[in-house]
């Protein structure tokens, strides 16, 4: 079944400005999006944290460039990885990703923060972080729109999250979610790990931006994070 978000026989999702290069679709998308996150926090005031919230802030995001933006994908999708070589993370079902949503969110208000010591904080966040991720509910954009939806869930709630750092090692973050959605073989402890990082100035203490703090990002086990570089997803055939 050929994909429905394509331009025909093509890898390139139809958009507002009709770009059919792969390359400049991206560099233009990126340039969007980066000035539509300027604003973001401002826009995120009056934001509800929950599935019509995440919608509310993917079409806020992508509506410049994209007709679909804001609405559930209708295709299932699949994308190989070189984190878990040969393999695709298992994402949402686009039958199901209303119900699969609004169990995260649900099970997301009932965590009491204020209980938590910053390490359960980092934990806890992060695995919620990561479900709501697997879902993957977008033909595209994902990582962006629920990084951003979350670090705007934790300032809510009075959780403290550099988000520079997360934005900064994006390669980083967006492999650690790769290992932590792989069912019985999820690996946390990357994602924990920049994430408590990104805590340390809740304490007082300020995060690391030292050589060393770049070389510890700079690796998931034997897997070169540097490396990643961009693929388009596949759909069900």
């Amino acid at each position: 079944m050929p994909d429905p978000y394509l331009y025909p026989n093509t890898n390139v999702l139809i958009n507002k400005f009709d770009i059919q290069d792969a390359k400049r679709l991206s560099e233009v998308e990126n340039d969007l999006v980066y000035i539509k996150l300027f604003e973001v926090d401002d826009f995120m005031q009056d934001l509800s944290f929950d599935t019509a919230g995440l919608k509310a802030l993917h079409h806020y995001l992508f509506e410049d460039i994209y007709d679909w933006a804001g609405n559930f994908r209708t295709i299932n999708i699949f994308k190989i990885e070189r984190v878990i070589p040969g393999k695709s993370v298992e994402y949402g079902d686009h039958t199901q990703l209303q119900r699969l949503l609004d169990a995260a969110f649900f099970d997301l208000d009932e965590t009491r923060w204020d209980e938590l010591s910053k390490e359960a904080r980092a934990k806890v966040f992060s695995r919620m972080f990561a479900r709501i991720w697997q879902i993957h509910p977008f033909r595209e954009g994902n990582t962006r729109t629920v990084t951003t939806f979350m670090l705007g869930y934790a300032n809510r709630h009075g959780i403290t999250i550099d988000g520079s750092l997360l934005s900064k090692y994006n390669a980083y973050v967006r492999e650690s979610l790769v290992m932590a959605s792989i069912g019985e073989y999820s690996e946390y402890e990357h994602l924990e790990k920049i994430i408590l990082d990104a805590m340390g100035d809740a304490d007082g203490s300020e995060t690391d931006a030292t050589e060393e703090a770049t070389e510890q990002y700079a690796k998931i086990n034997e897997y070169e994070v540097k490396d990643y570089y961009y693929r388009q997803f596949e759909t069900d055939k």
